[in-house]
């Protein structure tokens, strides 16, 4: 019988592993409170008896450079993650290069984490886990060495659709497509394929996203952990940063199909909050250009960071906890003003006013319909056309006339846009 993969954990608050041990909650765990029995143990310790190491700042007499540098001397092939909450955040440059692996902020962070624990305590037994992968990264005539699957929500279940060795047929590289899906284990495979297929395109769409994805998520540390006493050319140098992702994200919505981006779906809930932004600034972005309803790089930088405030509510809190959640627009703006980040008024007002709708019932102020601004109305739409178009178990998948008519079916929702972005999808 195999014996179950250990943890080794030292020094991780309480409300972070409140929030995170789900993530491995069958392993074996060794946990360590006090700088005594970590040294005790410490001195027991090889390379191998534990799949990863996780520490936090909670030893008071224990500093977690110190902490970092003593597990790394003694374990220098075991993985290390840091985890905190970002109220906690040590520079996660200044960790790693003292032998950290990787620094884990949550909220922020949940998802990676999950898949960085799920990875290191696999075994041969266990089930593979699916990651979404874009169907355009698929060519035609080409040959996979992975297997394929798709994901059929009314059936709860997987279906392969290539296996290794299989050609790609048309139909299965059709950007109509939603996500396809790539065993976790294989995902090195999937991104060598695509590097070769796409090498004349500049990349593939997946790693072309993971791009962006790191540089949202770099940006949301930056502003969490920035103090807010911050210069005003501190400000500066990350409204640059802000301004180039922008750009970069408006730019390439110009090759964008309308109606693909309708349909792609954010699957069974598995995205991080700076994923999802992302997710939303691109369709803000195009949605934008296409309707000539705001300044596309005022509704990305809107859309970036609309939800930036999630980030202060407490760790572990839910959607159910609607007072805490309702004040997280204006915690957003408030965070962007403290960090002296020069925004247009508009930019502010789509981003505290994106939960508003047109019906009054929005929040946090419950705006009447000629008082919110286009911008959020914008934001507003993205958002509810992203919660339409949820890929999850059980619920049928959609097409774009569907899915349209839903979200403009929402009281909430401005008509004038829902036009607009109706006449786009039929062109």
């Amino acid at each position: 019988m195999s014996m179950s993969p250990r943890l080794l954990i030292v020094g991780v608050p309480e409300n972070v592993m409140k929030v995170m041990s789900g993530s491995f909650a069958t392993a074996a765990q060794d946990i360590v409170h006090e700088s005594g029995s970590f040294f005790e143990k410490l001195e027991s310790m090889n390379d191998g008896i534990y799949r990863a190491v996780l520490i936090g700042s909670a030893i008071a007499d224990l500093p977690p450079l110190e902490l970092a540098q003593s597990l790394r001397m003694q374990l220098p092939t075991t993985k290390i993650y840091f985890v905190c909450g970002f109220q906690d955040a040590q520079p996660p440059a200044t960790l790693i290069k003292n032998g950290c692996d990787e620094v884990y902020l949550f909220p922020l962070d949940e998802r990676h984490f999950r898949r960085t624990i799920r990875s290191a305590l696999a075994t041969s037994d266990d089930e593979p886990h699916l990651l979404s992968v874009p169907a355009e990264d698929l060519a035609a005539g080409t040959q996979v060495d992975f297997d394929v699957s798709v994901f059929l929500p009314m059936n709860r279940r997987y279906v392969k659709i290539l296996k290794s060795g299989d050609p790609v047929r048309e139909r299965q590289s059709n950007n109509e497509l939603k996500q396809l899906f790539v065993a976790e284990k294989d995902i090195d495979r999937f991104v060598k394929y695509t590097r070769e297929v796409h090498k004349d395109q500049g990349g593939s769409k997946y790693e072309i996203q993971q791009r962006r994805v790191a540089a949202v998520r770099e940006l949301y540390q930056e502003f969490l952990m920035a103090a807010p006493t911050l210069n005003f050319d501190e400000g500066k140098r990350l409204l640059a940063k802000v301004r180039e992702l922008a750009d970069d994200i408006v730019a390439s919505t110009k090759e964008l199909n309308f109606r693909h981006e309708v349909v792609v779906g954010l699957n069974d809930g598995e995205f991080d909050l700076f994923e999802r932004a992302l997710r939303v600034a691109r369709t803000a972005a195009l949605f934008a250009q296409r309707t000539n309803f705001i300044d596309p790089v005022d509704a990305t930088v809107a859309g970036l960071f609309m939800d930036l405030g999630l980030c202060v509510l407490p760790l572990g809190w839910t959607p159910e906890d609607r007072a805490e959640f309702e004040r997280h627009p204006l915690e957003s703006v408030r965070l962007l003003q403290e960090r002296k980040l020069i925004l247009p008024p508009l930019v502010l007002d789509a981003i505290a006013q994106h939960h508003e709708r047109f019906d009054g019932k929005g929040f946090p102020k419950q705006l009447p319909e000629m008082k919110i601004s286009e911008g959020a109305e914008l934001l507003y739409f993205v958002d509810r056309l992203l919660e339409m178009n949820l890929v999850s178990p059980g619920r049928k998948l959609r097409t774009v006339e569907e899915i349209l008519d839903a979200v403009s079916a929402d009281p909430g929702v401005s008509p004038r846009l829902s036009t607009a972005v109706r006449g786009q999808a039929a062109a």
